[in-house]
């Protein structure tokens, strides 16, 4: 039983289903995407990047564009998105169930779901792909506010209402620089605040040297870039492939995480032109004065706004929400709230427990955060559920993974070295 109809579930759905097992799905398709997402989003992951991963890509955007006629932009918007992930689930999943699990608990050797609607589902396996959206964070100097003039950023389908207003956009992430040109785009006065020295985005890969010209050569550039497409070589081989990132330290792992966010996507630094940006502050006290929010920064200054829109990300929980027992909570072995899995996304003390997405980046790694990374999930997964192989780490052949995973461990041992 897999719980979650958002791109993980499909991939769980896929795989599974064709590797010979018996898989029933539920959940609202891409809800999180439809509901918790503004109109007129543009993805920060480009194209290439942006496919639901499926046994032998069968089901990408390239095969998307190629049967349904709809060209998809480099940079996907929302509703391109929502449409290719439609598209895949009528081909790949056509028996989803859209009812959400309620309660999840022990029966025996297996689990059971309780439903919304009141019916009830035993599984001998269950796959958790319940996506990022149920755990937005909301720091605790906004807890006493947060409401009707200080929300999330996953609050928002449009940013028409604030048309004439002035928004402080708090954080300097994808969803807090998306919002904020979405904002403009809109009319608001915006004004960013965030604690980082300055606003990073995805910089564009320029030809600039012979080397460079070489790296774009289909060989090279497929050896060097995985379809994972996040951050450069060397890094992107431990991002993209978990067998890598679960063999480095924390202090090893936390620079992965800094690699890939908070950043902004490129066709963002043109949107934002001219829009305030206030760096190295943190918001040390929000207060309401009438119909306005005052804000007390840690430069001495103050704000005075109408809204307070907080794109302060997200902080997975497994202990949070009421979908697991406080029984089956209490036996799944964690670290700072993730679970900690196995290779297979299997919780390491509830076994055929297995948790996928966002609440799996402290086993697996920061690209469980992102769409591209359904691509090891599908093949762990299914290997660990089933014994099968079905397809590989990436859209072409194995021997680059070999090839990729022999090169970042030299590079490791080189850095260890002193050498770099």
């Amino acid at each position: 039983m897999i719980i979650g109809a958002g791109p993980y579930g499909f991939t769980a759905a896929t795989f599974l289903q064709a590797a010979g097992l018996e898989v029933s799905i539920h959940g609202v398709p891409m809800e999180n995407w439809k509901e918790k997402m503004p109109h007129g989003m543009i993805l920060r992951s480009s194209v290439i990047s942006s496919s639901i991963a499926s046994p032998g890509d069968a089901l990408s955007i390239e095969q998307y564009e190629r049967q349904s006629g709809h060209p998809v932009d480099k940079q996907p918007t929302i509703g391109q998105f929502i449409d290719y992930a439609n598209w895949y689930l009528k081909k790949g999943v056509p028996q989803i169930q859209q009812t959400k699990a309620r309660k999840l608990e022990r029966e025996g050797d297996g689990f059971l779901a309780t439903f919304e609607d009141g019916n009830t589902e035993r599984a001998d396996a269950v796959v958790l792909a319940t996506g990022i959206s149920p755990y937005p964070y909301v720091p605790e100097e906004f807890v006493p506010i947060a409401g009707k003039q200080c929300t999330h950023v996953s609050e928002h389908k449009s940013f028409a209402p604030f048309q004439g207003k002035s928004v402080a956009v708090v954080g300097k992430g994808q969803s807090a620089l998306e919002s904020a040109a979405l904002l403009r785009e809109s009319g608001a006065q915006v004004e960013i605040l965030t604690r980082g020295p300055r606003l990073n985005f995805i910089e564009h890969r320029q030809v600039r040297s012979l080397w460079d010209h070489l790296k774009q050569t289909p060989p090279v550039h497929n050896f060097l870039y995985p379809p994972t497409d996040l951050a450069g070589p060397p890094s992107n081989w431990a991002i993209a492939d978990p067998v890598l990132y679960r063999e480095l330290n924390p202090v090893e792992r936390e620079d992965l995480f800094e690699l890939v966010g908070p950043i902004g996507s490129t066709n963002l630094e043109k949107r934002l032109a001219g829009v305030p940006v206030t760096t190295r502050v943190r918001v040390l006290a929000a207060t309401l004065e009438g119909d306005r929010v005052c804000l007390a920064l840690s430069d001495g200054t103050q704000r005075s706004v109408d809204h307070v829109l907080l794109g302060t990300g997200y902080h997975p929980d497994i202990n949070g929400g009421a979908l697991l027992s406080p029984e089956l909570k209490r036996e799944i072995v964690q670290e700072n709230g993730y679970p900690v899995l196995s290779l297979g996304y299997e919780s390491v003390s509830v076994k055929r427990l297995y948790v996928v997405g966002a609440l799996a980046c402290w086993s697996q790694g920061p690209i469980n955060r992102f769409v591209c990374g359904t691509y090891p999930m599908g093949q762990y997964l299914t290997e660990a559920v089933t014994g099968s192989k079905i397809g590989y780490l990436e859209r072409s052949s194995s021997w680059r993974v070999t090839g990729r995973r022999w090169l970042y461990r030299v590079y490791r041992t080189s850095r260890a070295l002193g050498l770099f």
